[in-house]
């Protein structure tokens, strides 16, 4: 559904069986672009309230799931889930807010928020049944995931301004757990 003016949705599917894209866009100039397939089961829900909001989305694999919400303006999502039963829930509140998530594997699942202006998450998980948890509110946050292997958790969780959160994890069974409150905090957490 769109509602307002200027809007742009974009879908394609190739070869994606039993897949389904809902889209809802209101506001002015928002675009979403969606490349499901090859691949079965697939489902990308998307909803953009505002102006000028970005998405990009390409999945394959077998049950894959994004569900991805804007409300404000200026905000961008690219998203790459390949792999199987990959689950990426984000919604982003205020302006020009940024996240970049890459899932591959099966099992991985990515839950969070931006709430505020100009923050950003980024995200690579690859292999099996790695979590993250991402939540931010205030503005010029920045939080960075790279895990791989099995058994990864992450949680961060930022408020304030101008923190920083870096977690890096490889191998198995690592927990990560980040908590930044205030302003220009810094956390790095590597485990191999």
């Amino acid at each position: 559904q769109q509602f307002g003016s200027l809007q742009d949705a974009s879908v394609h599917q190739y070869k994606a069986d039993h897949s389904q894209v809902t889209a809802e866009q209101t506001g002015e100039a928002n675009s979403l672009l969606v490349e499901q397939g090859p691949g079965v089961n697939l489902s990308a829900t998307l909803t953009q309230h505002g102006v000028g909001n970005r998405y990009a989305l390409e999945q394959s694999g077998e049950g894959n799931t994004v569900d991805l919400g804007a409300h404000g303006d200026n905000n961008r999502a690219q998203v790459t889930q390949a792999g199987s039963y990959n689950e990426l829930y984000f919604d982003q509140n205020g302006n020009d807010n940024l996240l970049v998530a890459d899932q591959r594997g099966s099992d991985n699942r990515f839950d969070g928020s931006s709430n505020g202006s100009e923050n950003l998450v980024s995200l690579d998980q690859g292999g099996a049944y790695n979590r993250a948890f991402a939540h931010q509110s205030g503005y010029l946050n920045t939080a960075e995931f790279v895990q791989s292997g099995g058994y990864n958790s992450a949680h961060v969780v930022q408020s304030g301004s101008l923190n920083q959160a870096v977690v890096n994890q490889a191998g198995y069974n690592h927990i990560s757990n980040i908590g930044q409150f205030g302003t220009a905090n810094v956390a790095t957490a590597i485990q191999r």
